[in-house]
């Protein structure tokens, strides 16, 4: 029963071939912990257990071909969580219960399709997060409690084709 997977746990583990399935116990994925593992593919979806996901955990694993579904539990994306993360194929959904999205963490993922709605919870959009990220081909909806929308956080979005609403 894991509940932590440490610091670089798994980096560049690039022979890893498949789909990763985390455990129900697992509370903490940490820095770097699956950074430069691109050839793990299928869809990733973080459990409800998971509070923690950090910095660069999963930064350039490019060949997921399905969907990320971020679990309710999770309050912060750290920075460059996902950046690099090219390949999806189904739709980003966001935590619940997020309040932070940090520096460019889904910078540079692509594939992703659907709406994108950032949750009620979420205050703070740090810099660069959703930079050059294209594929989207739904509505972009931004919650009303954010306070700071950083900056060029949906520069270069290619591909939004359904409205963009705005908070008030």
């Amino acid at each position: 029963s894991v509940k932590n997977l440490g610091n670089g746990s798994f980096c560049d583990c690039y022979g890893f071939d498949g789909n990763l399935k985390i455990s129900q116990n697992l509370t903490q994925i940490l820095d770097n912990t699956f950074c430069n593992c691109y050839r793990l593919s299928g869809s990733l979806t973080i459990p409800n257990y998971v509070i923690t996901i950090g910095f660069q955990a999963f930064f350039n694993c490019s060949s997921f071909t399905g969907s990320l579904i971020l679990g309710n539990n999770i309050t912060k994306i750290n920075d460059f969580a996902f950046s690099n993360c090219f390949g999806f194929s189904g739709t980003l959904s966001l935590s619940s219960n997020l309040k932070e999205i940090g520096i460019e963490s889904f910078s540079y993922c692509s594939g992703f399709i659907g709406n994108l709605t950032i949750p009620n919870t979420v205050i703070i959009i740090g810099k660069y997060a959703f930079y050059k990220c294209y594929g989207f081909n739904g509505t972009l909806t931004l919650s009303n409690m954010v306070k700071k929308i950083q900056h060029y956080n949906f520069a270069y979005c290619s591909g939004l084709i359904g409205n963009i609403k705005l908070p008030n």
